[in-house]
């Protein structure tokens, strides 16, 4: 029995011949002595930080000592599957050696735990036992977890370590070719070499990683000369050693784009898109920025606004001084939640919205940028707006009085802001005139201040279709005999005169 802990004195038996048969005699040797010489020698277990300390020449300063440890595999056969030798990795809950048997039947499964014997040695600087025999103990015992650390180097061999965010240098070294390929890592002031053996075959198997990602592995050592104290590296298991992080969301969404208004106004027909946040916290876009189908992140940058819960943007490519205009054209005048952002409080060009098909694509301010929606259309009707879901799923062109859409004073057909449109406060509020209700159908209502004044439509083509002169605080006009459509409105008074739209349907 080898191990039985008993030291023995060697033992020997005495053949002699004692009698032989009629017609032999016997010779000068008649006795022999059989000698069983005791191979109990006494095996000691060691403990797994015992054998990881170190000569002077970055070896195990216990080379060549038979022992026994106890340990849970870590990872997958280094040797793989084709061949009768396996090499793998154990840990003792914190530290990690390494493993080489030839010809073993044992087949390396991670969390198993395994009692080896044989003697220390090492292959290239990697510290490792090489056994003479390998048993089974347990299966699914746990696994340590990751140490992070800013390097890898002696203290890191054949543990399970971590080095977050770093990124490839140059992708042209993930060849997945070859017994393995070995890529430098950077976190941006660090760099280590990233080891992919071909037995780790879904890794093996992948694509060069973009981005940054967080990397676990096992540290190893490929140093073939003395003082080994270089050719650290780090080998993931599989292909989930590779951590990405996980992708900021918003619940932001592009919900309407009105690529070609219909507007005769030129100060307030520039393109719009409207910006809705679906969730229930608020989000600041300062830095977020879009584009149309180019999607270039950056092309244009959102000025420092906080976007509140259930409020929407309107981004629009006209001008701040025009603002009040678009607003009362479209009936938000006093609305406390749509903001309108024009083109002048942004940072970059606004790309032009082609009614034949086009994009607006929105992203965050992360190194790497996100694309958090990005809404397509293949068409719009000119003086429609083009509207999606909180997915940017593309439904359809605006329709009046579905989905909130409604006529603007220009004739458009949108709902920016997604509110009821309050058309009682125009442009001509400005001067201290209301109107209502506007849009109308037969009667409308104008509240005018004291003193004479000329009330007069005209048509979108420019021609006077009504004229009145009153001194009423509150005049009543009957416009149920004009055509439907978009009429100016002109009021002068005290050598001033005041300009809204008035809607007729």
């Amino acid at each position: 029995m080898i191990d039985d802990q008993l030291n023995e004195a060697n033992e020997s038996i005495t053949f002699t011949i004692a009698k032989v048969t009629s017609g032999l005699t016997v010779g000068p040797i008649a006795t022999h002595v059989f000698t069983i010489a005791d191979n109990d020698v006494f095996i000691p277990t060691y403990a797994i930080p015992v054998l990881r300390t170190l000569n002077a020449s970055f070896l195990p300063d216990s080379l060549g000592v038979q022992c026994k440890v106890v340990g849970t595999v870590l990872g997958v056969d280094m040797q793989g599957t084709a061949s009768a030798n396996v090499s793998f990795t154990i840990h003792d809950g914190n530290t990690g050696y390494g493993v080489f048997m030839p010809n073993s039947t044992y087949v390396v499964t991670e969390g198993d735990q395994v009692r080896v014997i044989g003697t220390v040695g090492h292959f290239n600087g990697l510290a490792q036992m090489n056994a003479d025999s390998i048993a089974f103990i347990s299966a699914g015992n746990p696994l340590p977890a990751p140490k992070v650390v800013p390097d890898i180097n002696e203290t890191t061999e054949s543990d399970l370590v971590r080095f977050n965010n770093c990124y490839i240098i140059n992708a042209a070294q993930w060849t997945n070719a070859g017994s393995g390929f070995s890529v430098d890592v950077t976190n941006g002031s660090d760099t280590l070499v990233l080891r992919v053996d071909k037995d780790a075959t879904d890794v093996f198997a992948a694509p060069a990683p973009i981005g940054n990602f967080d990397l676990i592995g096992i540290g190893g050592q490929f140093d073939n000369s003395a003082p080994h104290n270089s050719g650290y590296q780090l080998l993931p298991r599989y292909l989930a050693d590779l951590v990405f992080p996980t992708p900021l969301t918003y619940d932001l969404a592009i919900t309407e784009i009105m690529p070609g208004s219909n507007d005769l106004d030129p100060m307030i027909n520039p393109d719009w898109f409207e910006i809705t946040n679906y969730g229930t916290s608020a989000i600041d876009l300062s830095g977020f920025s879009w584009d149309d189908d180019s999607e270039v992140p950056g092309t244009v940058t959102l000025p420092s606004i906080t976007i509140a819960a259930g409020q929407t943007v309107v981004v629009w490519a006209g001008t701040s001084a025009n603002k009040p205009l678009f607003a009362g054209n479209w009936g938000l005048v006093g609305s406390a939640s749509v903001t309108i952002i024009s083109s002048d409080e942004m940072t970059g060009s606004f790309p032009g919205l082609g009614q034949g098909g086009d994009a607006v694509v929105l992203f965050d301010t992360s190194a790497t940028p996100i694309e958090i929606c990005k809404a397509v259309y293949a068409n719009a009707v000119a003086g429609f707006g083009v509207e999606f879901d909180t997915n940017c799923t593309f439904l359809g062109n605006a329709v009046n009085g579905q989905n909130g859409a409604y006529n603007s004073l220009g004739g458009d057909v949108g709902s920016p802001g997604n509110v009821a449109p309050n058309f009682s406060l125009t442009e001509l509020a400005l001067a201290g005139i209301k109107v209502y209700p506007n849009p109308a159908a037969e009667n409308v209502v104008i509240e005018l201040p004291a003193g004479d004044k000329t009330i007069s439509l005209t048509n979108i083509a420019g021609v006077k279709v009504l004229h009145l002169e009153t001194s009423e605080v509150q005049q009543n006009v009957n416009i149920g005999h004009l055509p439907s459509g978009v009429y100016m409105l002109h009021v002068s008074f005290n050598g001033k005169q005041a300009i809204g739209k008035l809607v007729k349907y």
